[in-house]
């Protein structure tokens, strides 16, 4: 591992406080803190985002959520790269991932919580969470790293009993179908059709399955169509179950973890416009996917950015740009401070990656030594009783 700090003047004439890592491999964790401290440590950031009287409640299992009590924000498990490099006694680096649910037009299913990681979760050969979008996916596979573009469309999906549907499915009746947010609805509900059983799955487990009435869309997960006699491949009601995830040609990555957009493409920046659309950061018709308020502008919005690429020679290099959140929407007359992704692409072009993705920006940005020491400052402070902390959020990278 190598590690450089890096003064930027961009071609726009701001001053840029950049680390550039050089790494072997990654591996995604999940963070958590004691269930007793979510509360002190999340009520200042939910009333900011969502407003003064509201209140943060761990919510993890896929129970669903009272939406008669308003001002509740449910959410689940969220921790601290800072904290989770402290233990660390091999040389590493604890960085912040992928997006995740935040804001209020993100929750408004009972099964939706605030830190449900968007896309691709792929960790020790198993699917945690399924890819729904054509987003860039980091993959860490045995002939080497690269970087692929899953999509819901890809996949394979095992109910409980092993009945495949999807890519390799063996539905009899072509009805049946995996859906999803955006692709399929962009209703909340969807009503069960005569002859048709539909299941809402959350992650890895069935929320929901019905043969009448109405099932919630969770904004990360999927809703599987069961109709005519593939109704009859679950004999009981399958809820509280789990279910199994493949995808052709990543089983056999060790980790893989979805993001995006895709910077930079054969050692070229890529159309970062079309890229958007083509990866569904926005429809055809203005609709915002999650994650719902990232700038989808690529020259304008200054802010922290956190992006890994691939070499030549199939090394990792990843870089983090000390700035504030884009929230701020700083201008690119601004002078000092964070990068536009236009700028980011260009700066991983400049460091002879072949491909490079972004990740979770802004706020979300952190950094640290195996022991604790920052890399960057932090792209977002929050206080709460008088102490000073990071954005918190559900996943960390560990790069080696």
């Amino acid at each position: 591992m190598e590690i450089k700090k890096r003064s930027i003047i961009t071609k726009a004439n701001v001053h840029v406080a950049t680390v550039i890592i050089q790494f072997e491999r990654f591996k995604p964790v999940p963070l958590y803190l004691e269930e007793s401290s979510y509360f002190g440590i999340l009520k200042p950031i939910i009333n900011e985002i969502f407003g003064a009287d509201y209140i943060p409640i761990y919510s993890p299992t896929a129970k669903p959520a009272d939406l008669r009590k308003s001002l509740e924000v449910p959410h689940q498990h969220l921790g601290f790269p800072r904290v989770f490099s402290w233990p660390q006694t091999k040389k590493s680096i604890v960085t912040n991932s992928s997006y995740f649910l935040l804001n209020p037009e993100e929750l408004p299913t009972p099964f939706d919580r605030l830190g449900q990681h968007i896309g691709l979760m792929l960790i020790e050969n198993t699917i945690i969470i399924p890819p729904l979008y054509p987003r860039p996916a980091l993959c860490l596979t045995p002939s080497g790293p690269t970087i692929l573009k899953p999509s819901i469309s890809d996949l394979t999906l095992r109910l409980p009993g092993g009945f495949p549907l999807g890519r390799y499915g063996k539905s009899e009746d072509m009805r049946s179908a995996l859906l999803c947010f955006g692709n399929d609805t962009l209703d909340s509900t969807v009503k069960v059709a005569k002859h048709e059983r539909l299941l809402a799955i959350s992650g890895d487990t069935i929320v929901e399955d019905k043969t009448m009435g109405k099932v919630w869309v969770p904004r990360t997960g999927i809703l599987v169509r069961l109709a005519g006699n593939d109704r009859n491949a679950l004999r009981q009601n399958t809820t509280g179950q789990k279910v199994n995830f493949e995808i052709e040609g990543l089983m056999d990555s060790k980790h893989a973890i979805q993001c995006g957009p895709l910077l930079v493409e054969n050692g070229e920046i890529v159309d970062l416009k079309q890229e958007l659309l083509d990866e569904q950061f926005s429809l055809d018709n203005g609709f915002r996917l999650p994650p719902s308020r990232f700038p989808i502008d690529t020259d304008i919005t200054r802010a922290a950015r956190f992006a890994i690429g691939i070499t030549k020679d199939n090394k990792f290099v990843a870089v983090l740009v000390e700035g504030g959140s884009s929230k701020v929407r700083k201008g690119i007359k601004s002078k000092t401070g964070g990068m536009t992704l236009l700028e980011l692409a260009q700066l991983m072009v400049s460091l002879e990656v072949q491909t490079a993705m972004n990740f979770d920006g802004g706020g979300s940005v952190q950094g640290f030594y195996s022991g604790g020491g920052a890399l960057v400052q932090s792209g977002e402070k929050y206080c709460s009783f008088q102490a000073q902390f990071d954005r918190p959020v559900p996943y960390g990278l560990v790069l080696e």
